[in-house]
């Protein structure tokens, strides 16, 4: 079984909530970033970056075409 920290899995929960909002809204990504628990937009972009090889925005223009 393999382990994750509770930092990962709280990052995994707050990115799996970004990645709805950003295919089923046009809320901006800085809006995002606070709703979801980031202090910084900078931040979650990076860390989204991170997770899923994409920004944020990136993703969102991949789930319209």
């Amino acid at each position: 079984m393999l382990e994750t920290s509770f930092f990962d899995y709280l990052t995994r929960l707050r990115m799996r909530h970004a990645r709805q909002i950003l295919a089923t809204t046009s809320v901006p990504v800085p809006v995002i970033a606070e709703r979801i628990g980031y202090q910084s937009d900078l931040s979650f972009v990076k860390a989204f970056k991170k997770l899923h090889g994409m920004t944020p925005r990136a993703y969102r223009q991949s789930q319209v075409n």
